[in-house]
């Protein structure tokens, strides 16, 4: 029997650089032949195709993320019959250079319904995180 591809659920992760983000999220899907990673830079509106990976990957890292503004991802699986649904949105704001506290500091937020998170990094490598629910 045919079947469109399962829907994934999305998660973050996140490195220790301003400009990257890498994204992670649960595979639900067992028949998916890739996933489609779509990005939109300052509202949830306006995405594109960022990227597409094979199956069976669950990560994805964004090097060209935009610093200073939100970065909108969904995520979705595809086979050969279609399209699943859209993961759950989630965006990280990279914090500018400009904007930094020290050299050797980074500060994201990510917004993933119902909650905001805001994580920092230190120059030292220790990690704060706030979380608000919204």
């Amino acid at each position: 029997m045919k079947h469109l591809a399962t829907i994934a659920a999305l998660l973050f992760a996140l490195t220790v650089n301003a400009a990257t983000l890498t994204l992670s999220w649960t595979d639900n899907s067992d028949n998916e032949d890739a996933f489609q990673i779509e990005r939109s830079i300052g509202d949830d509106q306006s995405f594109a195709l960022l990227a597409t990976v094979p199956l069976d990957v669950t990560t994805y890292t964004d090097a060209e993320a935009i610093a200073g503004f939100p970065n909108f991802y969904r995520v979705r699986a595809i086979n050969e019959y279609g399209e699943s649904g859209y993961t759950n949105t989630s965006s990280a704001t990279p914090v500018d250079d400009s904007l930094r506290d020290s050299p050797n500091s980074l500060i994201i937020e990510i917004q993933t319904k119902p909650k905001t998170r805001t994580i920092t990094i230190d120059q030292d490598g220790n990690v704060t995180v706030e979380e608000i629910s919204q």
